[in-house]
């Protein structure tokens, strides 16, 4: 996760593919990349604004159907 001032926070996902993290309020981007299981070559992006107003928690669904299909590099 990076902020407007490129604060940059890491997290990897449990087994279960979900992430926690306590944030200050204001303007993130989530970055992610998961590879593709039927192609070892290409992966899934996202690249994700989300916007922290307060302590209340913040759901992003990323799925295959949300992210970009591409090459892996």
């Amino acid at each position: 996760l990076m902020d407007a001032e490129r604060d940059i926070r890491e997290a990897m996902t449990d087994s279960t593919g979900i992430t926690a993290l306590a944030l200050i309020p204001g303007r993130w981007w989530v970055v992610a990349r998961s590879p593709d299981p039927q192609n070892p070559f290409q992966e899934y992006y996202w690249n994700v604004p989300v916007t922290v107003t307060g302590w209340l928690p913040v759901a992003l669904p990323l799925t295959p159907v949300t992210g970009v299909r591409r090459w892996r590099h």
